[in-house]
């Protein structure tokens, strides 16, 4: 097939980035003809055709909206059997929803005033789920999915749930006590602590202020913080909470694997994330998962197999009680994680989106002529 990516940045820098790139490369070795376009490519794309987008970089509304028309402007549907879009974009007949729709994203903030950006990006996405050249919209998670049927109930029949997918090979369980050895060399803490392990960009959003509250409840734990958000306020809370000696705020790391193994839990209790990437992540390098019912990545862990689901109305000791209990499973806990991985790994992922890309989105005479 011939398949066109539209994507503002190609790289793995963030969730969406890393997922598109990787679902490139993925399609590009099954020996589909791929193009990439977008306004940053960062990495190797091997075998694969770039078009860069020249949106106005003039704030984030203008370049949003300029991306999204010129992208439209520069892809011609003729040309390509399928077109799948990730984000602000109108021309595809895919359209991978990884982060929810907008309007259930500023609902979730108690934001009442939207700024200009928000703005452009509602009147996108109107846009988008009322094309008739939308023929399928993947979901990552069944909440996803009903917030697309909430606030665009037209869109029902068209939508389908397929998990992110997981490089089960980079991402892997095999040296976790040479990298928890290296990690107790780098920070100082006690090398019988347990690790709890936060990774996020937005501090707030992900939940870190609850963490350290969470800590405060574990006295054998440290938490490892990884990301470039400003950690001062939370500093100050640990201080409060009496934790700060067990927390450690190491910055953006180019490769998480190794603090993945080196972890004895990924804690990510999100206010709003409709599928964490860095749960999947972890999970593959055999870390079992702490996290709340507003992630979308807990439909796979229903039966509380690779970690565990916190409810809404528990308290920090409460959800510090079923951290321990996750610890106390141990290797068990952690072949648990291992499975929900394999389970969901990038190969799987995106033979699943290939059979979507045929029964929804290629024309009739190219799907009769690939065979299943």
């Amino acid at each position: 097939m011939k398949i066109a990516l539209i994507q503002p940045k190609f790289g793995f820098t963030g969730g969406a980035e890393r997922y598109a790139t990787g679902l490139a490369r993925e399609l590009a070795g099954h020996n589909h003809d791929i193009h990439l376009f977008g306004r940053r490519f960062s990495g190797d794309f091997p075998g694969i055709v770039l078009h860069r987008v020249p949106a106005l970089p003039v704030g984030r509304g203008i370049k949003t909206w300029s991306f999204w028309r010129i992208s439209d402007w520069m892809i011609d549907s003729r040309r390509f059997d399928v077109i799948q879009g990730f984000g602000k974009t109108t021309c595809q007949s895919v359209h991978r929803t990884g982060g929810g729709t907008h309007a259930s994203f500023l609902e979730h903030q108690g934001k009442k005033d939207p700024s200009f950006y928000d703005r452009v990006v509602l009147c996108i996405e109107d846009r988008l789920f009322s094309s008739p050249g939308l023929r399928l919209v993947i979901c990552p998670s069944e909440w996803v999915a009903a917030e697309v049927r909430k606030q665009y109930s037209r869109m029902t029949a068209r939508l389908e749930i397929v998990p992110n997918g997981v490089d089960s090979v980079h991402f892997h369980p095999e040296g976790r006590s040479r990298d928890r050895g290296a990690l107790t060399d780098r920070l100082p803490m006690d090398g019988k602590a347990k690790v709890m392990l936060l990774v996020a960009t937005n501090f707030h959003l992900k939940g870190l202020d609850t963490a350290i509250r969470i800590l405060s409840h574990i006295e054998s734990a440290v938490l490892v913080v990884v990301g470039g958000d400003d950690p001062a306020p939370y500093v100050s809370l640990a201080h409060q909470a009496g934790v700060a000696e067990r927390i450690h705020f190491i910055g953006l790391q180019k490769d998480m694997a190794p603090l993945y193994r080196a972890a004895d839990v990924l804690i990510h209790p999100t206010r709003y994330d409709p599928f964490a990437n860095v749960c999947l992540e972890a999970c593959a390098c055999g870390t079992p998962v702490a996290t709340t019912v507003y992630n979308g990545f807990s439909d796979l862990l229903q039966d509380q197999r690779g970690g565990v689901v916190m409810p809404a109305d528990i308290d920090h000791a409460g959800m510090a009680g079923l951290i321990m209990d996750l610890l106390q499973k141990g290797r068990q806990g952690r072949a648990s994680a291992r499975s929900v991985a394999l389970e969901n790994d990038i190969k799987m992922h995106v033979t699943t989106i290939e059979k979507l890309y045929r029964k929804y989105a290629v024309p009739a005479v190219v799907a009769g002529e690939i065979q299943p």
